[in-house]
């Protein structure tokens, strides 16, 4: 049988007259090279193929079944990831690394609030929830279709108990946040933008005047 994809040692292994189990043949591949709970295992077996997710077989012994000569395991990582924009320190893709990451520590790997330009009150994250989730805290959800239902949750990190809600959160995989700018820096960017209306609308006599100055010049 052979043993592919995201263990250390990738090989054919001989399966032994006792039998041996998933985890077995994975151990003797040198162990995992991914996050365990990033790894999905796959056994390929006469045309059929069944996965689960490593760490369902390590803690349910039912899913560590045995392995015959001619199986193929395949060992995949499918990595989870969030994405940051806004006023964060810094934005972007973020892999979660830890098995439970909350939105605290999701803040905190992506550089946390930006001093003078963030609103602290007006965090957002955006998820998909199953519309299940949602009927049974009482949400309507009529208006849309299919299972999953697009959902904003607000954090307002002006207030002292929300830090502690945060550190509760779970973050899931796709996530989305998004850290508004403060409206003192909206503001700016407002003034910004008519300061450089008025300077482009200032210029325009002066352009028309040169050009005039070049057609005469030119009938003259």
């Amino acid at each position: 049988m052979s043993i592919l994809g995201d263990v250390r040692s990738p090989a054919e292994v001989e399966v032994g007259p006792r039998g041996e189990r998933l985890l077995d043949i994975i151990s003797r591949a040198g162990g995992l090279s991914a996050p365990s709970v990033e790894t999905y295992v796959t056994v390929v077996r006469g045309g059929r193929q069944a996965t689960a997710l490593f760490l369902t077989i390590v803690d349910d012994p039912s899913e560590n079944i045995f392995v015959f000569p001619g199986d193929t395991i395949y060992v995949n990582r499918e990595r989870r990831t969030y994405l940051v924009f806004g006023a964060a320190g810094a934005n972007g893709r973020f892999d979660f690394d830890e098995s439970d990451l909350t939105l605290g520590e999701a803040l905190g790997k992506a550089g946390g609030l930006l001093d003078g330009r963030a609103d602290p009150s007006q965090v957002y994250l955006y998820r998909l929830v199953p519309r299940s989730t949602l009927e049974r805290v009482g949400v309507s959800v009529e208006r849309f279709y299919g299972e999953m239902i697009p959902v904003v949750f607000q954090a307002d990190l002006t207030e002292p108990s929300m830090f502690f809600a945060t550190q509760r959160f779970r973050m899931q995989d796709k996530d989305l946040l998004y850290i508004s700018n403060a409206s003192s820096v909206e503001l700016t960017k407002f003034l910004d933008m008519i300061k450089g209306v008025a300077s482009t609308a200032a210029s325009v006599p002066v352009n028309v005047v040169s050009g005039r100055n070049a057609l005469d010049q030119l009938v003259n």
